[in-house]
């Protein structure tokens, strides 16, 4: 975004309280280390990051449950990239260095919502080829074979051929070619690229960066 600031746009012109810098920096450390897995994985586009106040931000004390084991701190983050960039994402938050992540709410759509292609709307190039000309039974037959009792007929003169054919050529019309047909302009990129994977997709995560609380004593 233009105005990057990881969620912590309200100390552009002022200070934190010094009972909140401790926690803010736990935080922005989380942060910081999501922004770099979103580089890592790849992604197109970093769109918003959304960060709610805690409590000390807001000149309270943060109440813990009497079962809790570790605190919250809500983080909502929309990005959009391709699909292998969203699985990288998604995988290191399975694995982080440091800390633990709990992803609450998650959803992903295509970046062009129309109507979904169907099989019919790619068209693909097939090239024609020629079949070759089907024979009669007679054809099968014709390399000089002799039945009984007929005469094999005399092949023409050399001379006599080459005037007949100089006469047929003479005497049949000029034809003109005909154009060959314009190939159909085809563009499946699109659907190829929803099939391979390769189309961008809009992703929005609510996760919750986890604090792990002191440890109770036991009575």
């Amino acid at each position: 975004p233009d105005a990057y600031f990881c969620g912590f746009e309200r100390y552009k012109t002022e200070l934190a309280r010094s009972n909140a810098t401790g926690i803010l920096t736990y935080e922005l450390g989380y942060v910081r280390q999501l922004m770099q897995e979103l580089a890592k994985a790849g992604i197109d586009e970093l769109k918003n990051v959304h960060r709610p106040a805690l409590a000390e931000e807001n000149g309270t004390q943060f109440q813990p449950g009497p079962n809790d084991v570790a605190r919250a701190m809500p983080l909502e983050i929309t990005f959009s990239g391709t699909e292998e960039s969203v699985r990288k994402f998604f995988t290191a938050l399975a694995n982080p260095e440091n800390g633990f992540v709990v992803v609450r709410s998650l959803r992903v759509s295509n970046s062009k919502r129309g109507v979904p292609p169907k099989a019919g709307d790619a068209k693909f190039d097939n090239p024609s080829k020629a079949a070759p000309a089907a024979g009669t039974a007679a054809d099968l037959f014709s390399g000089g074979f002799v039945l009984p009792g007929e005469e094999e007929e005399a092949a023409p003169a050399e001379g006599d051929a080459a005037a007949e054919n100089d006469a047929t050529a003479a005497d049949a019309p000029e034809e003109t070619p005909a154009p060959s047909p314009e190939p159909e302009s085809s563009d499946s990129s699109r659907i190829l690229q929803q099939v391979l994977g390769s189309e961008d997709v809009q992703v929005f995560v609510r996760i919750d960066l986890m604090q792990f609380l002191p440890a109770k004593e036991l009575p």
